[in-house]
């Protein structure tokens, strides 16, 4: 009598099991690309900060040149090439990070994190950094989450940086440019706050 080999194949578990190798491999960017992202967005800082004071001290002897009454353009706009190379050197050694995360623990919760307490199946009260001991808890719909929201967060806090600096030097795009960059900036950080976007940027590189 010949025995039937049966197999146990069932397609939504090979199904479910793709989804979480292509759910882990985005992680494992996000991962990556944090662990390097704040030395790309302090070179950016750098580099403007650099290009600005280049651009205004050429334009103080042009204007000395052509004997102009546009000094009061220059002094703002130094000012903001100053800002941008602290921030720059800020990024590269931490102390920026470590001052906004002081500050930011004086600000309510996100309310993004208070959302998401509503449901049951996701365990989320609060930022979880990757750098923590707790990371390895979480499951990777959650961890992948707390990505997203960080994500988020830094793209609005970043936004309203850029915001306030275009305001400030309107010879770049223009206070109205600058004021949107503002009210979206505020928007976005008011609602995931500050600390899970720039926690991000503790992380080392792999």
């Amino acid at each position: 009598m010949t025995q039937m080999i049966l197999f146990d194949f069932n397609p939504f578990n090979n199904f479910n099991f793709k989804i979480d190798d292509v759910l882990m491999a985005i992680i494992n960017i996000l991962i990556t690309f944090y662990g390097y992202a704040k030395y790309l967005f302090a070179t950016i800082f750098l580099v403007i900060g650099i290009l600005i004071f280049y651009k205004k001290f050429y334009l103080r002897n042009r204007i000395k040149k052509y004997k102009t009454e546009n000094y009061h353009v220059i002094v703002p706009e130094v000012i903001v090439a100053i800002i941008y190379i602290i921030v720059a050197f800020g990024l590269y050694f931490n102390f920026i990070l470590a001052l906004i995360l002081n500050l930011a623990e004086f600000a309510p919760p996100p309310m993004i994190f208070e959302f998401l307490s509503l449901f049951d199946f996701f365990d989320l009260s609060y930022m979880i950094s990757p750098t923590s001991q707790e990371w390895g808890y979480l499951t990777i719909n959650e961890q992948l989450i707390i990505l997203l929201i960080g994500t988020f967060s830094l793209f609005g806090f970043l936004t309203l940086i850029f915001g306030i600096l275009i305001f400030i030097d309107k010879d770049l795009w223009g206070k109205k440019s600058g004021f949107k960059w503002i009210i979206s900036g505020f928007f976005i950080v008011f609602i995931l706050g500050v600390s899970p976007g720039v926690s991000l940027l503790l992380i080392d590189p792999i």
